[in-house]
């Protein structure tokens, strides 16, 4: 069920007992019974009526609300359903969403599109050393785990502390 059918279903149900109030309150004070009777009747009949009376018209005012927006939205379609030819290209709109605004830009009517992201710097190379000094060992890489590898004693290869794998010297 929607929205507004409960509204209005609520509405309905509320009518009879404001206007059952309504209606008592009226005759209360057209026959004109003993003054303290009459005092307590009023108000017994006054509290069923605003108990009644403003849930009513809250109801009431709820069902306005929504039955206005579905108004709205069925012109809307009306309107939009007599423009069957929209400039689009092989079916596809040609634009871009605005994400500042969160809507749909048409290129096609004259909207620019956005400028180009700036391209991030790349960090700079690594300076390549041209010349090592006659004590210090050149610093290698693990071929499997990418760790640094260290000579081994005693021999041309090299071994990764990580995994352990061996490599030896090439070209």
């Amino acid at each position: 069920m929607r929205r507004a059918t409960k509204y209005l279903v609520l509405w309905v149900l509320l009518v009879a007992p404001t206007a059952f109030a309504v209606l008592a309150l009226a005759a209360t004070f057209a026959y004109e019974p003993d003054p303290a009777l009459r005092n307590l009747i009023a108000a017994v009949w006054g509290t069923c009526l605003i108990l009644f009376g403003i849930p009513l018209l809250v109801s009431l005012a709820l069902w306005r609300k929504y039955h206005a927006q579905e108004v709205q939205l069925q012109t809307v379609g009306s309107i939009l359903r007599v423009y069957d030819a929209l400039p689009l290209t092989e079916g596809y709109a040609t634009g871009f969403i605005d994400h500042a605004s969160r809507t749909f830009r048409n290129t096609g009517r004259g909207v620019p599109p956005p400028a180009a992201p700036p391209i991030p710097h790349a960090p700079p190379p690594r300076p390549v050393p041209t010349a090592i000094s006659a004590g210090a060992t050149p610093m290698r890489y693990c071929r499997k785990c990418g760790s640094r590898v260290y000579p081994r004693e005693g021999g041309e290869t090299w071994q990764c502390w990580s995994c352990g794998h061996e490599q030896t010297i090439e070209g």
